[in-house]
């Protein structure tokens, strides 16, 4: 069974410098609750938001 992604991969891109940008609002679905992610908000490895890190998902989750 395919496990359904927490993000919209619509919502974000990769840049140049490996970093993940938020480019619409969107929320991300995790195991504590909702986060509601800005439109400019840049995520890169390492940091977590709210004890989730966006990046791996992104990572994992929507091709590049």
């Amino acid at each position: 069974m395919e496990q359904k992604s927490p993000v919209n991969c619509k919502h974000f891109v990769k840049d140049a410098d490996g970093f993940w940008k938020a480019v619409h609002i969107t929320d991300i679905h995790s195991s504590s609750g909702v986060i509601r992610i800005s439109p400019g908000t840049n995520f890169k490895k390492g940091r977590t938001l709210a004890g989730v890190d966006v990046f791996s998902l992104l990572e994992h989750f929507c091709p590049r």
